[in-house]
């Protein structure tokens, strides 16, 4: 019987790159789960709390030691998802819009977050997974 193998230990970046994709992809199923509710919830009950929650995420938060162990193009496609969803959550904290602006405007947030999610994932050899993860519907 073969010696079993010791499972590689996988370095920091590794493990910060595979958080990194798991918490992009989290939030974008999230938003991709709720876009049809959260413009209503808010139009109902002026509170943008449904515009906000599905947009929580740690990767703002991320701390500079673990990015730096990142190669700069993950850098910079981080730097950059991170950068559109803050000007949607930027967006839908300060809007004075109507629902219905609203919807348009964030319809076209998340266009450009798609986008950024989409070179994000590439950058971390995740873009298999991102077609089944969300739909592009609605």
């Amino acid at each position: 019987m073969p010696a079993r193998r010791r499972p590689r230990t996988s370095s920091a970046a590794e493990r910060v790159k595979s958080l990194l994709g798991l918490e992009a992809e989290a939030l974008m199923r999230r938003l991709e789960a709720r876009r049809g509710q959260m413009i209503g919830l808010f139009s109902r009950h002026r509170d943008r709390e449904a515009l906000l929650w599905p947009l929580r995420s740690s990767l703002p938060s991320a701390g500079f030691s673990d990015l730096a162990q990142l190669e700069p193009a993950v850098q910079r496609a981080a730097s950059a998802f991170c950068e559109e969803l803050d000007e949607l959550r930027w967006y839908f904290q300060y809007t004075e819009d109507m629902p219905q602006s609203a919807q348009g405007v964030f319809n076209q947030h998340l266009t450009r977050l798609r986008t950024a999610w989409g070179r994000l994932s590439a950058a971390l050899g995740t873009r298999g997974r991102r077609g089944r993860s969300t739909s592009r519907a609605g």
